[in-house]
């Protein structure tokens, strides 16, 4: 049976302390025996040296003059005189000295005949009493006195019973100040035993554990601040941890983390999507996917230790879609894979790379144009009708290159920062009037009847200039392109909760309908020869679409009804989220 630390120290420290008392206690009695016996032998040895003056002053008539000394010593001292032959020559008690025997040998004799004096405590052979006998050897002689050894003498050597009393008296606080102070640890420990327990059942420790001011109790207090810190850190840590789950979770990258064995620790949804997408058969096991020929490469990466790059990728085009899978190994022999589908951002890069080089071509014309221009009006000498011809077409072609510079400038910032324009509540009317006075001119030279049917108090929420483009590219294109005395027509169809919808069409030539789904592409021409004899840059319905998405409509296109060109496009009535 386990003893409570308290009862435990307590027992321990009452031993240790017993057998120290008792230790004490042997010591002192015998030491205060002795000092007792040593002043009653120093007694004695007074009644010694009295009687050997005596028998120095008359030694004629010793006995006598002793038997009236010893009148005057107490009654049950016992003297007797020894010769230095061991003969008894004189005794108090017994008058027969012929029944004493030879002395000599005695332990008190023996002792004074090399020491100062001798004592004993023994049985008289000659009385059958036990006495306590001093003797002291002199010039011709030893004389020894004797008190029998009854209650008063025993009495006079017992030691005294108080020092065991406050021996005790001690002890007994001893073990009770051991006791305060092992109760004082005990508590401690019972803490600090609540606090382990509480931590080995994987609970918190109780807010009112409580630990004394002493070294136990500020170590516990120290375990509890480092409890404390490691769950403020765990706490953190797992708040991150789910942090970084969540963002796995919604990231549109596929990630998986697998062990040294290659068993899953972790894939979100698209990854297990791309596999599926990737791999010959659809699998929800996601550890068999390195028996797939797919992934071969990946599983030849990883078993390869000799490899100091710990990053690999390669590009996969599968079923029309494009993914970069990435693979990561770490030092314990895990790793990480990440498959993205690139699809978008490769027709991106193809369409920059093709943009660039239209672009570029479409720079080309006018500014070679200009330069011809100017190099021939520099190195020849033309009539002013020439030089007049040529200023005025290298002039053209600087208006045109202005004009394909600013489509091109934005279209870049509609699609790149889309969210820098101003959007309002805007009048359509009003805009429809400013744009007829805008191009009234150019109706006019190319007998265009413009008609509008738009509600005076039509209101959209969008930016005045881009939406000022939209009409003003739709009707330039049908003023190069649709010829003379045709009509422009632009109304409002149609409305509902959170769009208004409109046509605009003319009635001009038209164009195949096999062209609808390219018109709207950057640079893309239905008859280059035309566009070059007219100028225009190619961007025109490009421009109109791209702010139409930007405004939350959509726009297409179809033949009108009477063989030209129609578009209905809408847009949105409140506000929109610009997301750039």
């Amino acid at each position: 049976m386990k003893l409570p630390y308290t009862l435990g120290l307590t027992f321990v420290c009452a031993v240790i302390f017993a057998i120290f008392v008792a230790g004490i206690i042997v010591i002192e009695q015998r030491q205060e025996r002795h000092n007792r016996r040593a002043a009653l032998e120093a007694r004695l040895d007074g009644y010694v040296n009295i009687i050997d003056k005596e028998i120095e002053n008359q030694s004629d008539s010793a006995q006598f003059k002793l038997n009236n000394l010893l009148q005057l010593l107490p009654a049950q001292l016992r003297i007797t005189v020894i010769d230095n032959a061991g003969t008894v020559v004189f005794d108090s008690e017994i008058e027969d000295l012929l029944l004493l025997g030879n002395h000599s040998g005695r332990s008190e004799i023996l002792q004074a005949r090399y020491q100062p004096f001798g004592s004993d405590i023994r049985l008289s052979a000659s009385t059958g009493s036990e006495f306590l006998y001093y003797a002291k050897h002199f010039s011709n002689f030893y004389i020894r006195a004797a008190l029998p050894y009854d209650t008063e003498v025993k009495s006079l050597l017992r030691s005294s019973n108080s020092f065991i009393y406050i021996t005790l008296l001690l002890f007994i606080l001893v073990l009770l100040m051991v006791w305060a102070v092992a109760n004082r640890f005990s508590k401690s420990l019972a803490s600090l035993r609540t606090f382990s327990a509480s931590l080995r059942q994987g609970n918190a420790p109780d807010s009112k554990t409580t630990f004394p001011y002493d070294e136990l109790g500020e170590i516990g207090r120290e375990l509890v601040a480092i409890f404390q810190q490691k769950e403020q850190k765990k706490q953190e840590a797992e708040t991150a941890r789910e942090n970084l789950i969540r963002h796995f979770q919604t990231s549109y990258t596929g990630i998986g983390i697998f062990n040294a064995a290659r068993e899953k620790i972790f894939v979100n949804t698209h990854f297990i999507m791309y596999v599926n997408q990737l791999v010959r058969q659809p699998t929800v096991n996601i550890n068999q996917i390195f028996e797939e020929f797919t992934f071969a490469k990946i599983a030849d990466f990883i078993e390869n230790d000799n490899s100091e790059n710990r990053l690999w990728e390669n590009k996969i085009e599968k079923n029309g879609k494009i993914y970069l899978i990435k693979v990561l190994k770490f030092s314990d022999k895990s790793f990480e894979i990440t498959i993205d589908d690139i699809t978008e951002t490769a027709k991106t890069a193809t369409l920059k790379q093709e943009m660039t080089s239209n672009i570029a071509h479409e720079l080309r014309t006018p500014v070679t144009s200009i330069r011809a221009y100017l190099e021939t009006l520099q190195q020849r000498k033309l009539t002013p009708a020439k030089q007049e011809l040529f200023i005025e077409n290298a002039c053209n072609q600087a208006v045109r290159l202005s004009e394909l510079i600013d489509d091109v400038t934005l279209l870049a910032k509609i699609g790149e920062a889309g969210e820098t324009f101003r959007f309002k509540p805007l009048n359509v009317s009003r805009l429809i009037n400013n744009l007829c006075i805008d191009l009234h001119e150019q109706l006019t030279e190319n007998q265009i009847a413009l008609k509008v049917d738009i509600s005076p108090d039509l209101t959209v929420y969008g930016n005045y200039t881009l939406l000022f483009s939209v009409f003003q590219n739709l009707a330039g294109n049908s003023i190069k392109y649709a010829g003379k005395g045709v009509e422009i027509g632009i109304s409002n169809c149609l409305n509902d909760s959170e769009f208004v919808y409109f046509t605009y069409y003319d009635t001009g030539t038209g164009i195949d309908e096999q062209h609808f789904e390219r018109i709207f592409e950057r640079f893309y021409r239905i008859d280059r020869g035309r566009t070059r004899a007219v100028g225009g840059s190619g961007l025109g319905l490009s421009i109109v679409k791209n702010v139409i998405q930007l405004h939350g409509g959509s726009i297409c296109a179809k033949t009108h009804a009477s063989g030209g060109l129609e578009f209905i496009f809408s847009i949105r009535k409140g506000k929109i989220v610009v997301s750039g």
